[in-house]
């Protein structure tokens, strides 16, 4: 039987797009909605580049675009749709966004602040009653002063004497981005300032990123990453023990005519997946399973493997995780076996 769950997914966001058309198209007003709208009403959980290519390519048959991108924008944000009045006849897939600072939930949660004529002991009951490191030190919600931390007070402290406001205390020069900055830049200023604070479009402080934000948003993906290496380190000498370098030259892409494939370690996963998804390769390996069960878990973790080598800011969720730890676990008891 063919599977059409996917023509699902885009037959039921497509027909709520084409409702909130008719609804702007009526009201002449944009509509708000946010990115995890979208990404449920495709069927997903999450952004990646397959869910991001059934959702532009909804939006494009309705004659609908967002303001800002939904695929840079921060995905509880709202963003607003609009009439695009450009449809393209055939649209293509989206290409890979640039992932940018504001799609982090730090660069989305407002900061706490103080103000620089405030008594130092205000900034430090603040800091130690939300276990923060700093503080922004502002006027208004647009003007920044600067940035009191534990260390500015104790650089303060032995270069003169112990300071009473958090002016005497603070920096003077920190570090401000903008809201679309490119996320990987706004990670190194993070490792030299430990702390940048994150500016919307308005020209209001949304949030800051620190260490802290960095280690949290990526350890998930840390962990998916080695999970990841170890079923490649599986298959691959599952794949170089049954199948000769000709057989393995016949799974690259089609697309990809320059590479030269010698080995088993010059195949790429989805390239592992075309080779031993063809049933005469697949009783090649020997194993009493399901071959359709197994191809189909390997291009769930293909998906996957895909955003976390991207370190795709909205992570791959408990359900990602647990289907590559249950995949590692898989292939490591069978070939132990």
């Amino acid at each position: 039987m063919r599977d059409t769950s996917g023509e699902k997914k885009v037959s039921d966001i497509e027909s709520k797009l084409g409702e909130i058309k008719n609804q702007i198209a009526e009201t002449r007003a944009p509509w708000k909605i946010t990115p995890r709208e979208l990404v449920v009403w495709a069927g997903f959980s999450r952004r990646g580049k397959q869910v991001n290519n059934i959702i532009t390519r909804a939006l494009q048959s309705n004659g609908l675009i967002t303001k800002p991108d939904y695929q840079l924008a921060y995905i509880d944000s709202p963003v607003l749709m609009e009439l695009s009045g450009n449809v393209p006849e055939n649209p293509s897939d989206t290409r890979e966004a640039v992932h940018r600072v504001g799609m982090l939930a730090a660069a989305n949660k407002a900061p706490i602040t103080v103000n620089k004529n405030d008594g130092i002991n205000v900034a430090k009951t603040l800091m130690i009653l939300h276990d923060f490191s700093q503080l922004p030190v502002m006027s208004t919600p647009r003007n920044v002063d600067g940035l009191i931390t534990w260390k500015s007070m104790a650089t303060a402290t032995i270069r003169n004497s112990a300071c009473s406001t958090v002016q005497e205390c603070m920096v003077t020069n920190p570090q401000i981005v903008d809201h679309d900055h490119p996320l990987l830049d706004v990670v190194n200023l993070v490792l030299k300032w430990e702390v940048v604070l994150v500016r919307g479009e308005d020209k209001t402080i949304t949030g800051l990123v620190t260490m802290a934000d960095i280690t949290g948003q990526f350890l998930e993906l840390s962990e998916a990453f080695l999970l990841l290496e170890q079923i490649e380190n599986h298959l691959r000498p599952l794949i170089a023990h049954n199948f000769t370098a000709e057989e393995l030259k016949q799974a690259l892409d089609p697309s990809d005519t320059e590479r030269e494939i010698s080995s088993v370690d010059d195949l790429t996963f989805g390239e592992y997946i075309r080779l031993i998804e063809k049933p005469e390769n697949w009783e090649k390996l020997h194993m009493p399973l399901d071959r359709g069960t197994v191809i189909k878990r390997l291009n769930e973790v293909r998906e996957l493997r895909n955003d976390v080598m991207h370190f795709h800011p909205d992570g791959i969720g408990d359900e990602g995780i647990q289907i590559i730890r249950q995949t590692a676990s898989f292939f490591g008891e069978l070939i132990d076996q």
